[in-house]
């Protein structure tokens, strides 16, 4: 029998920290896969050459190592795309060995993304609590925010948000949606577009769903917020099912959604995604519409809350 004692010791291939109450990556471990991912990376961005076998012993680390890393989770379809690729060797034989990977390509891309986010996520090497929190805190904890939002598909998104530390300052914004997000929005409902992207056609428009724009609204708000007062829990309040159930898990299957996954994951705090029906979301939806801005801050000053306007610097990168 193999007995170990200390502070912090190894176990099942993690770091068991008992005064700092975390389970994280050990050092050795550490260093074996920065070296590792700092190499593979290098490769990709030069020629775009991966490894075969040496991908997927990575891979495979990465997905052990994303019970204590979660925000390496997001990014895990890219190394799946890369280890369970198929192409054509010599004699028409299924390729091994080396791949060579279109540069600039949707897989290209993504994988040197989880390999640049997971160096910098295993470079901090926080982990995760030694035990999982049975209940977040309450919304009226210190430095905790509820974020009510929603998005409109043919104006544009909107929401309020409280602090617990000024229960009766409302944070609202209320913008338009820029012009090529609207025809995107637009071209999502249209059963013609749908047709041309089933098709694969090249005449297909720039489309966006709307749980991704119902998702982009719920993670904007809060980070908006954040950059005039501290958040450590986030409340996202909102009547879509599918971009509440990302906001808790932290991945999604959709490429537009993982895409905009990274905002709420800049934001470090805890996210809990609440889901609320359509007709007590009213507020969230009237700002959704931004030419009712002035008549819900004038409803919000009725009921004796201050209204303090936030807006993003851009909507052009969503």
């Amino acid at each position: 029998h193999k007995v170990a004692i200390g502070a912090p010791l190894p176990a099942l291939a993690m770091l068991v920290d008992g005064h700092e109450r975390t389970l994280r990556c050990p050092p050795t471990k550490r260093r074996t896969m920065l070296v590792d991912l700092t190499a593979q990376l290098v490769s990709a961005q030069l020629d775009g050459t991966v490894g075969r076998s040496r991908a997927r012993r990575l891979v495979g680390r990465l997905s052990n190592l994303a019970q204590v890393e979660p925000l390496i989770r997001p990014h895990l379809h890219a190394g799946y795309t890369v280890v369970e690729a198929r192409w054509a060797g010599a004699g028409g034989q299924p390729g091994t060995g080396t791949m060579h990977m279109r540069m600039g390509g949707r897989a290209h891309s993504e994988w040197i993304s989880l390999l640049s986010h997971s160096h910098r996520i295993l470079s901090a090497n926080h982990g995760v609590a030694l035990a999982p929190r049975t209940t977040v805190p309450p919304r009226d904890a210190p430095f905790t925010l509820t974020s009510a939002t929603d998005a409109s598909g043919e104006d544009g998104i909107g929401g309020y948000a409280f602090h617990s530390s000024a229960p009766l300052t409302a944070y609202v914004f209320a913008e338009e949606w820029p012009a090529f997000a609207l025809r995107a929005l637009q071209a999502a409902s249209s059963q013609a577009e749908a047709s041309l992207r089933d098709q694969s056609s090249p005449h297909a428009q720039p489309h966006l769903s709307m749980p991704a724009a119902e998702l982009f609204a719920q993670a904007l708000l809060p980070i908006m917020v954040s950059r005039l007062i501290r958040c450590d829990t986030v409340y996202a309040v909102g009547d879509c099912g599918p971009a509440v159930g990302v906001i808790d898990s932290l991945h999604s299957r959709n490429p537009q959604m993982r895409a905009i996954l990274h905002m709420p994951a800049s934001l470090h705090c805890s996210w809990v995604g609440v889901k609320v029906p359509r007709e007590a979301n009213r507020d969230p939806d009237r700002l959704s519409h931004p030419h009712l801005l002035d008549t819900v801050c004038e409803d919000a000053s009725d009921a004796g809350l201050q209204t303090v306007r936030v807006r993003p610097l851009s909507l052009i990168h969503i």
